[in-house]
């Protein structure tokens, strides 16, 4: 079966050389800038196979001969081109295999609604893992920085592999010279260390879903409460028993072994007590605080002087009461919004201090000049 030119389209002359590069082909031909032969090494009956790899996208016969090169591999490896064509797209790509096995998985469908979840839980997987490859900690809070995000919008879904269910997300990586691969003075792009970050990360959770080692003791090792929930809500709601989650370099860039971990559901389970705990003992930074004023108190007699104030809003999806500690001027607000009745909000850092809510730092204070709605 040929494939269309838009297929041919995606197979970038870097990644067709690399490809061939990492299944035993050497350079043995550069024709100027047109054109590059490649020659397999191996056994008698694949060795001397040639490939011209065309390296100018604007000449008239480039896709006859990107077909070519294709139709040469599809002899010589014995499988189909649309395969071939795939691994070539991936050369330059980290892999992240999850693999979900369970009951509830070996039917010929799955509803849009689980599936969603899915792919989202896996997208805050690596995301959790490229948190921690700047800083790592207990909690992150939503926004997250730049270069996370970033790397966040890079990140590909491959087709669908067969098995219980099995997705697969692929990472660029930049292309470097060879000699560069193991050179310990060069720094990795921040998408390979966020994947390495990825593996050792998971390696440590794993050690924590078993017992093995604390939870706090691995924070260090990239294991948090984001990493920790999105871990725990693929085997939730995927409803599976199991969780392989491999990782593979890319092909052309290979800097670290293949790596695998298995989860068992109640592992997960486990992980998600621990994200629970974290957020409950971790302060929560630049949250939101918006709420009704319940309570005032003002330590001094002086007019113009700080006060607390306790705020009921909601928190984690339930009404909670909060304190905060405001200067002068903030305070002087919030006792004219509590005398009418108003609104008000807030930034800061919420944390839990024994049984109570604070919001430590409390910053950019607003009043709504509207009616609130009543509280339960």
């Amino acid at each position: 079966m040929k494939l269309s030119v838009d297929v041919l389209d995606t197979l970038a002359p870097l990644h067709v050389a690399g490809y061939l590069r990492t299944r035993g082909w050497r350079e043995v031909e550069r024709q100027g800038e047109r054109a590059v032969v490649y020659e397999k090494e191996g056994d008698e009956q694949q060795s001397g196979a040639e490939a011209l790899v065309p390296l100018d996208p604007n000449l008239g016969d480039y896709h006859l001969r990107l077909a070519d090169v294709l139709a040469t591999l599809e002899g010589v490896e014995s499988r189909p081109r649309e395969e071939i064509a795939d691994d070539i797209r991936s050369v330059l790509m980290d892999s992240i295999r999850i693999r979900l096995a369970g009951p509830t998985l070996e039917g010929p469908s799955l509803s849009l609604e689980r599936a969603e979840q899915i792919v989202t839980h896996a997208r805050l997987l690596l995301l959790a893992a490229a948190c921690a490859t700047i800083d790592p900690r207990r909690v992150y809070p939503p926004r997250r920085p730049d270069r996370v995000a970033e790397f966040g919008e890079r990140l590909l879904l491959a087709p669908p592999a067969k098995g219980s269910y099995v997705l697969t997300l692929r990472s660029p990586v930049p292309a470097v010279a060879q000699d560069l691969w193991d050179d310990s003075d060069y720094e990795p792009p921040f998408e390979r260390r966020a994947i390495k970050m990825l593996g050792k990360a998971l390696t440590a959770a794993h050690r924590v879903a078993l017992s093995m080692t604390s939870a706090s003791a691995e924070v260090e090792h990239g294991v948090s409460a984001n990493l920790c929930e999105a871990i725990h809500g693929l085997v939730q709601a995927s409803m599976a028993r199991q969780m392989d989650v491999s990782i593979a370099a890319a092909p052309a860039r290979p800097t670290f072994a293949t790596h695998r971990v298995t989860f068992s559901a109640e592992g997960a389970a486990a992980l998600g007590e621990v994200a629970r705990s974290f957020r409950a003992t971790s302060p929560r930074e630049d949250f939101v605080l918006e709420g009704a004023v319940v309570k005032l108190e003002n330590p001094s007699v002086s007019v113009g002087a700080p006060g607390e104030a306790v705020l009921a809003a909601l928190v984690d999806g339930a009404m909670k009461r909060v304190t905060v500690e405001l200067e002068a001027s903030d305070y002087a607000l919030v006792v004219d919004a509590h005398r009418q009745g108003r609104i008000v909000s807030m930034h800061g850092e919420l944390a839990k201090v024994k049984r109570s809510w604070m919001l430590k730092n409390p910053r950019a204070l607003r009043v709504r000049h509207q009616e609130p709605d009543e509280l339960d």
